[in-house]
């Protein structure tokens, strides 16, 4: 006899097969170690992750996405081309000065070129040819810059921005009024209340200030509609799960109004199970 299911993280369902009227059960369900003291795992057959699940929130206009285009990592290049350029001039300046001129101070070139950068007008007359060169290559830099800020300014300011706020668990932590909601009796259950280190300890502690909370499966729909009202609320769930979850959703209301995390909390491996020296197990094994 098999008992078919779903990916369950349920510890306690391992005890539920125990009866000798059932001889496996097909699942899958996640490698725990109290499972592994009552049955027996199979070969794994797939590994998932549990994320969290989150209601998204209202399209609106980001007032800080002019912010956005100035990556750090844009905003440190364009340092280092200033910099680069201006030691460039005063260098080049220092050796191409005569007894009847002086070269430019790494002050007013940095001035001169930082004013290009900010679109303003030049106060001085290159002479040289090198010099217009310089000025004509950083101009066109900036140009550049100024046209791509320009362009990712258009178009984060026209696209209406979607709030995703617990992408990470540390996310979730810092908001002092979100709730997890975690099934009570799995295995994302047994590790979080006995995680004494690191973040899942973090997440663990949560219980004691009523922000993570235990329910049974059949409270989902519960949750899920609170999420989409905009309360703060989020569920731990395996990733299989959560697309499902969302997939269904779409399907039954044309909108997405769910998002996974992208952070993965736990990982799992997921096998069928059998009773305990069960000669199925070699049969099933066998590849």
């Amino acid at each position: 006899m098999t008992i078919p299911g779903k990916p369950s993280n349920n510890v306690s369902e391992g005890r539920m097969y125990i009866p000798q009227e059932a001889d496996m059960g097909l699942g899958p369900f996640a490698m725990t170690e109290p499972r592994a003291s009552v049955i027996v795992f199979t070969t794994p057959i797939l590994s998932d992750y549990s994320r969290m699940i989150g209601g998204r929130g209202v399209p609106e206009i980001d007032p800080w996405g002019f912010l956005l285009p100035l990556a750090p990592q844009v905003l440190a290049a364009t340092l280092a081309a200033l910099v680069t350029a201006v030691f460039v001039v005063v260098i080049l300046s220092y050796f191409a000065a005569t007894r009847d001129s002086s070269y430019e101070s790494l002050s007013s070139v940095f001035f001169i070129y930082y004013r290009v950068l900010l679109q303003q007008d030049r106060v001085t007359r290159e002479n040289k040819t090198w010099q217009r060169i310089l000025t004509a290559a950083w101009i066109l830099t900036t140009v550049i810059l100024t046209w791509s800020y320009c362009s990712n300014l258009t178009s984060q300011m026209t696209v209406l921005y979607t709030s995703h706020p617990y992408q990470t668990a540390e996310d979730f932590i810092q908001d002092t009024e979100a709730v997890l909601y975690v099934e009570t009796d799995t295995a994302d259950a047994q590790i979080l209340k006995n995680a004494n280190s690191g973040i899942l300890h973090k997440l663990g502690r949560l219980e004691d200030k009523g922000r993570l909370k235990y329910k049974r499966q059949d409270e989902n729909n519960f949750i899920l509609t609170a999420m989409i009202t905009g309360q703060p609320l989020v569920l731990l769930l395996d990733d299989l799960t959560s697309q499902v979850i969302m997939g269904q959703h779409f399907s039954q209301t044309g909108r997405c109004d769910y998002y996974a995390s992208r952070e993965t909390i736990l990982h799992f491996t997921y096998c069928m199970i059998v009773q305990k020296d069960s000669p199925l197990l070699p049969a099933i094994n066998t590849k």
